[in-house]
This record gives C-alpha cells, structure tokens and sequence, in this order.
C-alpha cells in the first residue's frame, strides 16, 4: 500500500481544489462510507448571519436535556477539531487521523477529487455515525442548494438571515441569494428568522412548493431582549414560554438566533425529543460560541467579533452602542478583498472613532492601504496598524485603561487576535 498521508497536513493539500459548488463528489464520497448521514436525525442550518451561533445555541440545548449531539460548524477560529464536536467537545487527534485516513482512503477507491469542505463535511457524518450520535446539527457551509451539506435530507431546516454576501457564488440579488439558501428545503419543517421582504417570500413561496410547514419568527413565535438587557432573553412559541434566558451570547441581533434554535426545539418535542425548561436554561446559559462578541476584560476592555459582512457590522455596531454606552471606541479592522469593506466601514461608523487597520496572515486580506483610503473617504479617523499584534497592540495603547477596542472584519483576524489575548 502506498503511503497515505493521515494528518491534518493531508488537508491542507486539499484547498488547491478551491470552491466548487456542487452535490455529485460528496454524494459518491458518502456512499461510498455507507450513507452514515441517514443514521441519526439531522437539523440543517443556512443563513448569511446566525447560523453558526442558532447551531451552537440548538446542539447546547440538546446536550443539556441528556442528548449526545453532533455539531458540525465552519470555518474554526483557532484549530481544525473546533469544526466537529460530540456534546460540546472538539474531536481529538487520536480521533482525527483515523477518521481522515478512512475517508481519504473512500476517495482513493473511488478517483474523486473532493474539495476541502466536501472532505470534511464526510469526516463530520462519518464521525457521528461511527459515535452513534442522538441527532446532529449541521451547519451550512456556503449558500444551500448546491453546498455539499445538503446532502442531508434534514428532519428540519433552519434559515436565519439573508443578506449580500459570498455574491460571487450565490448571485448579487438578494432574491437570488435567497433562493440558493432556500435550497436546504425539501419537505420536513422549516424554521425562519427572515421576517419578509423579498428573501420572506422567496423562503415561503419554495416551502409551499415542497409542502414543508414553515414557521416564522414574529408571527409563529417570539424571541426578544428581555427588559433591553444584553445576553438576557425571552422566548414565546407554541409550547414554551420563557423569560429571562441568561446567555453569554450578546445583542439583540442574537435574539433572532435563540428563537430559531428554540423554535426548533418545539419542533424536535413533538417528534418525540423530550426537554424541560431547566434544561434550556442551561444550554442557553452554556453556549460556547467565541468570537461573537466575545468580551475580555483587560485593561482596556477588548471585544472581539467576527462580523464580516454588512449585515454583521451593523449589528456589531447596535450592540456596541448599548454595551458602550454611546461612546465612540477604537477599531481593529482586517477584512478580506473580497468584502464591502466600503459597507462594513460605513456601518461601523457611528459608534467608531479611530480605525486601525490590520492584515492578517492570510493571501486574501485586503491591502492595508485600500482600507484606510476607503475609511478616510468616509471621514473617519484612520491609521496602519500593520499585522494583527501590531495594530491591537496600538489600540490598546490608544485606548489606554479605561476605554474599549474592538477587533473585527473577518474571522482570520479575529482568530490572530484572540490567540494574542488568551497566550499575552
């Protein structure tokens, strides 16, 4: 037998194949691993914001009512095994070499050339498969109809927020967009936290189509800060009705998120999961989900968050009103070409008073200069910061103790910085 390369290395030569839309490879990969898909029931979610924390929030929940649960989410802020968890805990390296020499073996068998994500999307089912799993919560990679994820007929799907973004791929309309996400539907429950507009209609129109039942936030049930406290919510659906659900997931935008994932919950109830309140307590209290707004306490304070898009700074920035309390703070920035940086700045505004610009070590983060003439453009206050510990390292000076920095615009930037604020 030749030499099969077991490592996390083997992965890495996988990124040559890029993106490549498309269920055909990750199909014949599957099958050829026996389908470990249909072994357990499946919550598939998509969304261009949220979904990320509504699976963490659901697969929290589940581990809490006594359920082992699979998590499947992308990309990872500091290591690989963050991408595929069993009740809340990352897979471990003597589970990871195994696992990637199985499925590297299938694609040898077969002649396939699947992408990195397809790759790895058949690690995670196989894994839970093979750990026999009560249920998983998937998260959608990019878009929905053509992700390798949706290989999953899902028990329900989930939909959080639609929004421009990955436009290369997905279309530049927002109806387009829609639609590519509204692909995961396909005749069990769906669950929405889009409320109308164009994306509503596209998401009800295709629902119908396929007879899957659809609920909505705001008309079939509610999710909202509860008495306008941050990381504090309550929720009203059809089975539950709770109120002050301490989380350290925080801003209102996260309302929307807990909702889905506890509407799902409803949904998952009358299929036969059986939970208790105490237990939602809990799984909303524990939810691990950093670099969403993530809060540490230096001197000054240091928040870090993900938002990459416009839809995500502009939630970012509503949050920062509150937790700031209207004061302008400080800004590290690194976005990738191919973002809005224009938007992103632009949304960030209000709440911004200096920007320092970061690049992280990645071939795709924008140039340091196009951030800082876009910026000025827009009238705000903006420096080089150069590489990520260089330019938090300035902001923190700026802001000195009593103030606040907030590290955004992707999540390479914010993976360097939170490594730099846990390892000083």
């Amino acid at each position: 037998m030749s030499n099969i390369p077991v490592s996390l290395d083997y992965l890495d030569t996988l990124v040559r194949f890029g993106i490549k839309p498309g269920l055909s490879r990750t199909k014949k990969l599957l099958s050829k691993l026996n389908s470990p898909q249909k072994d357990y029931p499946v919550v598939l979610v998509a969304g261009t914001n949220g979904k990320g924390s509504t699976s963490a929030v659901l697969s929290s929940i589940l581990t809490s009512n006594g359920y082992k649960t699979g998590l499947f989410t992308s990309p990872h802020l500091n290591k690989f095994n963050e991408r595929i968890r069993i009740n809340g805990k990352d897979i471990g390296t003597k589970q990871l070499n195994p696992l990637i020499s199985t499925v590297r073996k299938k694609v040898r068998s077969a002649a396939l050339k699947p992408t990195y994500f397809e790759f790895t999307t058949a690690m995670a089912l196989k894994y839970f498969s093979d750990n026999d799993v009560d249920i998983a919560v998937v998260e959608v990679g990019m878009g929905g109809r053509l992700d390798s994820t949706n290989v999953i007929d899902p028990d329900i799907s989930v939909i959080t927020h639609i929004g421009k973004d990955h436009m290369k791929f997905l279309g530049t309309s927002i109806r387009d967009i829609a639609r590519e996400k509204a692909g995961i539907i396909k005749g069990s429950p769906v669950v929405t936290a889009v409320t109308g507009g164009i994306a509503g209609k596209v998401i009800k129109d295709i629902a119908r189509e396929v007879s899957s039942e659809l609920y909505v936030l705001d008309k079939d049930f509610y999710c909202g800060l509860s008495n306008s406290t941050l990381g504090c919510f309550e929720y009203k659906g059809s089975m539950l009705d709770i109120k002050r659900l301490n989380s350290p997931l925080i801003g209102a935008h996260q309302a929307g998120n807990i909702g889905c994932a506890l509407k799902v919950i409803e949904l998952l109830s009358d299929m036969g999961f059986e939970v208790n309140v105490e237990g939602i307590r809990e799984g909303v209290k524990k939810v691990s989900w950093p670099g969403r707004f993530e809060v540490f306490k230096l001197k000054p304070t240091v928040i870090i968050d993900s938002a990459h898009n416009v839809t995500g700074a502009t939630a970012l920035r509503e949050t920062v009103k509150v937790f700031a309390k209207g004061k302008k703070i400080t800004f590290v920035l690194g976005v990738m070409e191919d973002k809005d940086i224009k938007g992103i700045v632009k949304a960030l505004g209000p709440v911004m008073e200096t920007l320092i610009s970061a690049v992280p070590s990645v071939d795709r983060a924008a140039k340091e200069e196009d951030i800082i003439s876009i910026s000025r453009k827009l009238g705000v206050r903006a420096v080089a910061g150069g590489g990520v510990k260089s330019a938090l390292k300035l902001a923190m000076e700026k802001e000195g103790v009593g103030g606040t920095v907030c590290v955004a615009g992707s999540f390479f930037t914010v993976s360097e910085a939170r490594k730099l604020l846990l390892n000083p």
